[in-house]
């Protein structure tokens, strides 16, 4: 899977780091004059050219994100006042750290030094603290995924045909399918290279991004915890594919557990139903968290409320570097350079 070049640092000012420690919560009018500082700030931005995603990054950011890392991000945009380098920076690190690796499912290769007082301390906490998780786990994981999600996809209902093949599962008169253990967040952020500081830092830096602006993440999962059956659900192979681009994603329901609001942001009518219920129908296997579609479904909506999930799937996508640039040559010809550039997202 491609991955972007770089990530920006974050620029946050050292006097956010009292802010962060502190577990005390803001008072209603409180809240309420932070909402306002930043996005009359966000309203007053001077874009540097029509391409500038910075005011609706971080518009969305502020839309989208959960209340906690909301008034984090709230505080960030109010510190830095009308210092627009370092609010388009801001933009930037939240689509580097956070967006960009959940898209394409990993980290990149390399990330510069963050100059934020209170980001390195929490980098260098992690790095100190981060293992890798391996793929040794990966049949038997799928296997009590697809007990727990009774042999079908978890969205359409379609059986697994193997699992029919097999006898674990009659037909009946539903309709088969082949179906992949799909992770929520994505599988791609557990892998690290423990003899590579540098491959270490860029890790760290993306988990402390995560558990930065979703603070629900702390202490249920990391990349060394990513491959929990909680981090999993069955999907048949398109909805996987879907799901993986962000192009599907499940809502929780606040008002019923373990019901999700089913959103489709692709052009297919009907390819999903409207909500989805999760039942475990083997006790032993938990449910997947909420916690993690939560996450799944913040990203999405950002992507797409934003424009960036179109044009990264464009970037991504084979047949559109084709019509533009033809297949690779064997003289040697192809511009690798920018085939590379597209592949890791640079300019997004």
């Amino acid at each position: 899977m491609a991955f972007p070049a770089s990530v920006s640092p974050h620029p946050s000012p050292s006097a956010l780091s009292d802010y962060v420690m502190s577990s005390a919560p803001y008072s209603v009018t409180e809240y309420a004059d932070l909402q306002e500082t930043a996005l009359t700030l966000l309203h007053q931005y001077p874009p540097t050219s029509e391409e500038d995603a910075t005011q609706r990054v971080l518009q969305a950011a502020l839309e989208h994100l959960p209340v906690d890392g909301r008034t984090t991000m709230m505080m960030e945009i109010s510190l830095l006042g009308e210092n627009w380098a370092q609010i388009r920076q801001l933009s930037q690190f939240f689509t580097d750290a956070v967006l960009k690796p959940m898209r394409l499912q990993r980290s990149p290769p390399s990330i510069p030094p963050s100059p934020s007082s209170d980001a390195a301390p929490g980098i260098s906490t992690l790095m100190s603290l981060l293992e890798t998780s391996t793929r040794a786990r990966q049949s038997t994981l799928k296997a009590a995924c697809l007990r727990r999600d009774g042999y079908r996809c978890a969205l359409s209902n379609r059986i697994e045909s193997e699992a029919v093949l097999e006898g674990h599962v009659l037909q009946g008169d539903r309709q088969v399918c082949s179906t992949k253990c799909a992770h929520i967040l994505p599988f791609g952020l557990r892998k690290i290279d423990e003899g590579d500081s540098l491959d270490m830092e860029r890790e760290a830096t993306i988990w402390w991004a995560l558990f930065r602006y979703f603070p629900s993440l702390h202490g249920i999962i990391a990349a060394e915890t990513i491959n929990q059956v909680e981090n999993t659900i069955t999907l048949e192979t398109d909805m996987h594919n879907h799901f993986d681009a962000f192009r599907i994603t499940l809502e929780p329901s606040h008002a019923c557990p373990n019901v999700y609001n089913i959103h489709n942001f692709t052009s297919i009518s009907g390819l999903v139903p409207e909500t989805a219920t999760m039942r475990s129908q083997d006790p032993k296997v938990p449910l997947p968290r909420p916690e993690f579609f939560q996450v799944h479904f913040t990203v999405a909506s950002i992507l797409d409320v934003t424009g960036l999930g179109a044009r990264m799937n464009a970037f991504l996508d084979p047949e559109f570097w084709e019509e533009a640039h033809g297949h690779a040559k064997a003289d040697g010809s192809t511009d690798l350079a920018t085939l590379v550039e597209r592949k890791m997202l640079i300019g997004i």
